[in-house]
């Protein structure tokens, strides 16, 4: 989906990452054909590989309940590495 950001000098594209290597070729895709456009992503299965990869590449990303609480604890780790 397509969202004009306000001033439509930018756009916002949001995917669901349900196929996590074909929306990073997109989005690889789209930041050389829109450099402008803010790109979200929506993680919600805790168990699909490469979603973790996925988010990496958006400028946005939704993370579901389920996800958060099977993943708190290795991304509570991860952000006090890179924080301290």
């Amino acid at each position: 989906m397509w969202y004009p950001l306000p001033g439509n000098s930018r756009l916002m594209m949001e995917q669901q990452g349900r196929i996590p290597d074909t929306i990073q070729s997109c989005i690889g895709l789209l930041r050389n054909v829109l450099p402008k456009a803010t790109i979200s992503v929506e993680i919600e299965k805790p168990g699909r590989e490469g979603l973790p990869e996925l988010a990496a590449e958006a400028d946005v990303v939704f993370y579901s309940r389920s996800w958060a609480e099977v993943r708190m604890d290795s991304w509570i780790a991860a952000v006090t590495i890179v924080v301290t």
